[in-house]
């Protein structure tokens, strides 16, 4: 209708241009970007916000991120991977049998710590950490002591 008051602005683009083909038609994207929609920024936020974009793990964050490349991944870099450092440095699931290898009885890394035959957590440096706790029978806290005889008694 000629009379409606919009009839000038009927087949403009967002540009407020007159585009001779689709192909040269701008459209507001959902980021509110008036681009072609060839045009690679089209579309390219998220949330509606122009300042962030989804990261390769899909984690919608602002572009200038430190941590953008790398938000989500696992150690390994795998996105919402489940490996972890461990005390020891190694990148590893929880379960994996190496996980804290490194560490002592005494739960710290490089640890001179270690669990003797009787189970008990002595420092390997010390002499006779291995031998703690063994009775004279070679058993492991029996109470059995040697006598002035050489006998193993209880």
């Amino acid at each position: 209708d000629k009379n409606d008051v919009n009839f000038n602005n009927y087949g403009r683009d967002c540009t407020g241009n007159c585009p001779a083909s689709a192909d040269e038609t701008y459209y507001y994207d959902s980021c509110g970007q008036c681009l072609l929609p060839d045009d690679a920024a089209f579309g390219d936020c998220c949330e509606g916000n122009i300042l962030k974009r989804n990261n390769i793990c899909g984690y919608c964050l602002y572009k200038n991120a430190t941590n953008f490349d790398d938000y989500g991944k696992d150690c390994a870099g795998t996105c919402q991977g489940n490996k972890m450092l461990d005390l020891c440095g190694q990148c590893l699931l929880t379960t994996n049998e190496n996980w804290n290898n490194c560490t002592g009885c005494d739960g710290n890394p490089s640890s001179s710590f270690r669990t003797n035959v009787c189970g008990y957590c002595k420092d390997t440096t010390i002499e006779g950490w291995d031998t703690f706790g063994v009775d004279c029978q070679g058993g492991c806290d029996m109470n059995l002591k040697t006598d002035e005889c050489g006998q193993c008694l209880y």
